[in-house]
């Protein structure tokens, strides 16, 4: 279906019957439900028009006949075509009085300006869709009421398809018919592509006859074709189900309660908010009650309330097309996705332009300060003050400094970008935004234009001026000796991390560069951002940068700072502390330290940043002390195996097992300081190596791809977004959103913070995954030091929303997993969905093969099912993760398998790739994989710079470029799920297997390219 680009078409258009009758007269009914059409019972195209009457989009005459035999004129088969593009008729309205509707857009003939077809808007949506071409008519003529030639009618039907360029191409085409002659060389390749689309068939006798009219009965039949192969959106259309119309009613009896199109066992809701996109301010809002939103397919539909507010509920789940309609305002259309959300609402607004009522006037400015911006950072643009503008109306040309035109990287020709409107909450569609690719100055054109008055243009620009700006520094303490890594170099960790720490400690520092121009570490970490074998995806060294630390150390009495940046060392030694992104120094004397970091970029310094680490002699207070603030967490302590086991002593003297202050440092300056003093006296830090000063598990965990998960990402995401982050991607805010559910009463993925919750973004170096992720070292009820209750359902608070764990359960995202196809039964038993969940596999501690470094291998903490073994080359199947020009080798034989957890079910097994399997799956994803980048110009999508989310979220941030109804975008989002698995389906063989099918088949038949 097509997007209406025609604002002046009145709404009302849209529900008009969807076959026109010579009169527009609409059919008798004989009673409810009945439509009699008396003169079709015997005749040839009864299967056609009984189709259409029962589709509701056909009528006949008063006297209750449909006169098949008779021609049909120019006019009528453009209305025909028209009505073909548009939404499901179900609910049409055949009280509308057709002759009052308005006409505002000229049209290049002259002998049209009072014929209904013109009225009623349908000649110019014809030409506004490129159905009929001026050129066709030289005399300037249309003659509405002509009778159509068989010719004409296939020249429109294959523009009605999007060929017109395959026809173009085949004007030479060796016709099968016996008076091909007849047919104008340029027009054959029409007619070539109409038989071969079976939308128009010759006669017994091999002619084609091209100038022979063709009757109602004949148009019937065409309609029904064009209707069949493009009304169902080519996505859902599966060999011989999937999304289906309507089944017909027969003729002389119609049900009272249409069927429902869309075939699935799942149900969502869907709630649409519909504003107006010009109101008396940006800021303002408008909701438009009485607006008409329709879904197919399915032909649901919806009224607006007061509110603006249309509800659809327990509708079948998957995509559908989305039209909204309200008068006075352009029709919009727009792919939607109705997800499983339980009871509640899936909500989405959408803002619909008021319909033009002039010529354009564009207007443009620069949101801001209006000043020179970074480069790489998005700049918002405001069109506001444009007036009678169009949705579809907006062109961008943007050139830089030299005045070359920046093109679409992704288009299969160059080809000027094209800015899109902002999808930022709250933003109108007004607001677009540009994202300067280097420093430089850029100036936009906005070419706006409306279909009131084709071929009249009006201009506005703005120049941007980008600029490389220095980096943001961020200064921290970290547990050492070493920082976290791609290969861990030590099991355990020396130091807590923490900021307060008895003297004689070495203190470890973590300088930190955030660089707005590129906000991922991915380019400005050169050496760093290639994965290793295993899929850990940086170390955390930002080599671009360059490192100035200076420390000082406040002298007691005076309050002065005197510098003792001496100090200050490097890990090897070969380099001064000073200059190195990871210094370490040993705090002999008591007192206060201040470690001052300015990160450089270049010739740009960043402003210091600065952080203080108290040191304390003979700091530690009895246990009891910390008893009368914090009786609670003491409790809570006292239920884990520290508090078990630990023997309590009195004075300055430490316990014999962890105790508050093994955790938190020494407390006496805390009890000492004032209330608004308390948090700098005591340490806190969720980072791992606290745990890891005594934990092997450390070691483990260091191989997992949970420690790749520090944060470093601050600056990937607008806040709003990362406040939903926050709660599986760090520590901190995973604790809170635990401490909200259990607070609500509800289950951790269905709870989240609001954008009210500013005290829950995470700092700017904010510890990520950790041991106190999924430890509580204080819990609030006896037995629960795991924060989530069980090592399954610790797993399930954040693996229920992504990839891996949805494999198993086939509950998250939007359709379950990935894209399911409506229609197709997913219902497949799992056994390894069990209680334990993840952990049955992946903790299974009967491997008990170490490294070097006496730190396992495969299971436990490491969480791993494969090693590389001795030789370092990872096997099994896909790219490699450190290149993916290389494939893994599926026969390695040195790997070290995790496989005694499968081998309890599976005896005798020696690989993962349980009865070929996984390579059954592997293949089946290259294929899909070839097949999706030949019909998207040979590209398949990547990611754009620091859109690592996607890698389990989605499965791509650039869409299809050629892809209007997702079956190719659809299809791609199961491509990259299955490949980030990278475990080839084993999970969940029956529902990977058919996942892949599904998608190869929709688009190997389903996928249709738009022209």
């Amino acid at each position: 279906m097509k997007n209406t680009k025609l604002v002046w078409l009145p709404v009302t258009v849209f529900l008009l019957a969807w076959f026109v009758t010579l009169l527009t007269i609409p059919a008798l009914s004989a009673g409810e439900g009945q439509v009699v059409l008396t003169d079709i019972q015997n005749h040839w195209a009864r299967e056609y028009i009984g189709k259409l009457v029962g589709y509701g989009i056909l009528s006949g005459y008063p006297d209750h006949t449909f006169r098949p035999n008779d021609p049909v004129t120019r006019a009528e088969f453009v209305k025909m075509a028209v009505m073909a593009e548009l939404t499901n008729p179900d609910d049409l309205d055949s009280n509308i009085k057709t002759e009052d509707l308005p006409y505002y857009m000229p049209v290049p003939f002259s002998d049209t300006g009072s014929h209904w077809s013109y009225k009623q808007g349908y000649l110019q949506q014809a030409l506004d869709w490129g159905f009929i071409n001026p050129d066709d008519y030289p005399s300037g003529l249309f003659e509405p009421d002509r009778k159509i030639t068989r010719l004409e009618m296939a020249v429109i039907l294959v523009r009605t398809i999007a060929r017109e360029g395959e026809a173009l191409l085949a004007k030479n085409a060796d016709l099968g018919f016996t008076d091909k002659d007849e047919i104008p060389s340029d027009l054959r390749g029409y007619v070539k592509v109409a038989a071969e689309k079976e939308l128009i068939s010759g006669y017994p006798d091999g002619t084609f006859q091209p100038s022979r009219t063709a009757t109602r009965a004949e148009a019937a039949k065409m309609i029904t074709k064009r209707f069949d192969a493009t009304y169902t959106l080519a996505c859902y259309t599966h060999h011989k189900g999937g999304v289906k119309l309507a089944p017909p009613k027969n003729p002389a009896q119609a049900p009272s309660q249409p069927a429902q199109g869309v075939q699935s066992s799942l149900t969502g809701n869907l709630s649409v908010t519909v504003l107006a996109a010009k109101t008396p301010s940006p800021a303002a809002t408008a909701r438009i009650a009485g607006a008409r939103v329709q879904l197919d397919p399915g032909g649901f539909t919806a009224t607006a309330t007061s509110r603006g507010e249309a509800s659809f509920e327990k509708i079948p789940v998957g995509a559908y097309r989305m039209r909204v309609e309200a008068d006075g305002y352009e029709p919009y259309n727009e792919d939607v996705k109705v997800p499983v959300l339980g009871k509640g609402l899936n909500n989405t607004q959408v803002f619909l332009f008021p319909a033009p009522q002039g010529e354009p006037v564009a207007g443009l400015e620069v949101l801001g300060d209006g000043g020179a911006v970074p480069y790489n950072t998005p700049v918002s643009l405001s069109a506001y003050s444009s007036q009678n503008a169009s949705r579809h109306g907006f062109r961008w040309e943007i050139r830089d400094a030299a005045g070359k035109l920046l093109t679409d990287p992704y288009a299969k020709t160059a080809a000027p970008l094209q800015l899109a409107a902002s999808t930022l909450p709250g933003d109108d569609p007004y607001t677009f935004t540009f994202t300067p690719p280097s420093p430089g100055k850029y100036t936009l054109r906005l070419y706006l234009t409306n279909p009131v008055y084709p071929g009249k243009a009006s201009t506005a620009e703005v120049t941007v001026q980008a600029v490389n700006v220095a980096p943001e520094a961020v200064a921290s303490v970290v547990p050492g000796p070493a920082p976290l890594q791609k290969q861990p170099a030590a099991g355990t960790s020396l130091t807590s991390g923490l900021g307060v720490i008895p003297a004689g400690e070495t203190v470890y520092l973590r300088g930190w560069g955030i660089d707005a121009n590129v906000s991922s570490p991915e380019l400005y970490n050169p050496g760093g951002n290639e994965p290793d074998m295993y899929g850990k995806n940086h170390d955390h060294y930002q080599r671009q940068f360059r490192w100035r630390w200076s420390l000082s150390y406040a002298l007691a009495g005076t309050g002065a700072w005197e510098d003792v940046s001496s100090l200050l060392k490097s890990a090897g030694g070969d380099t001064p502390g000073t200059a190195v992104q990871y210094p370490l120094f040993k705090a002999e004397k008591p007192g206060r330290y201040r470690a001052t970091l300015v990160v450089e970029d270049g010739s740009l310094a960043s402003v210091p940043a600065s952080v203080d680490i108290l040191v304390l002699s003979g700091g530690l207070v009895a246990e009891a002390a910390c008893q009368g603030c914090h009786a609670d967490k003491l409790k809570g302590w006292q239920w884990t195996s520290h508090g078990r086991t630990a023997t309590y002593a009195t004075g300055e003297k430490a316990a014999a097992a962890p105790h508050c202050q093994s955790c938190h440092g020494p407390g006496k300056e805390h009890l000492a300081a004032s209330t608004g003093q308390k948090k700098e006296t005591i340490g806190l830090t969720y980072r791992s190596g606290l745990c890891g000063q005594c934990h092997q598990e450390y070691g483990q965990w260091q191989k997992s791809r949970h420690s790749d998960g520090d944060s470093y990402g601050y600056q990937e995401i607008i806040p709003a977004l990362l406040l939903n982050c926050t709660g599986c991607h760090y520590a901190k805010g995973h604790a809170q959103r635990a401490e909200l559910a259990a607070a609500k009463g509800k289950e951790f993925h269905e709870v989240n913070f609001s954008p009210l919750d500013r005290d829950k973004m995470p700092a700017r170096d904010e510890e990520g995954i950790s041991c106190a992720t999924c430890h509580d070292p204080h819990p609030d009820r006896p037995g629960a030091t795991l924060r989530d209750g069980t090592p399954g359902e610790t797993c399930n608070t954040c693996h229920y929303e992504k990839w891996q764990n949805a494999i198993l359960k086939g509950m998250a995202g939007e359709f379950r997993n990935g894209y399911e196809y409506p229609g197709e039964n997913y219902q497949f038993a799992n056994p390894h969905l069990t209680e334990k969940k993840c952990v049955t596999c992946h903790m299974d501690t009967s491997n008990r093969a170490v490294d070097a470094r006496g730190i396992r291998l495969v299971g436990d903490h490491t969480l791993r099912m494969r090693d590389a073994g001795p030789n370092g080359v990872l096997g099994g199947y896909g790219p490699r993760a450190d290149n993916p020009d290389l494939l893994r080798n599926p026969g390695e034989k040195d790997d070290v398998l995790n496989l005694a957890p499968c081998q309890k079910c599976h005896t005798g097994i020696d690989t993962f790739d349980l009865n070929g399997a996984q390579r059954r799956i592997y293949e089946k994803w290259v294929l899909l994989g070839h097949l999706l980048k030949e019909r998207n110009n040979g590209v398949l999508p990547g990611f754009k710079p620091g859109d690592k989310c996607a890698t389990c979220h989605r499965g791509g941030t650039l869409p299809f470029d050629d892809d209007p109804d997702l079956v190719l975008e659809n299809a791609y989002i199961n491509y990259k799920l299955v490949k980030n698995d990278r475990s080839w389906g084993i999970h969940n063989v029956k529902y990977v297997d058919k996942l892949l099918d599904d998608s190869i088949r929709s688009v190997r038949e389903q996928y249709k390219p738009t022209r």
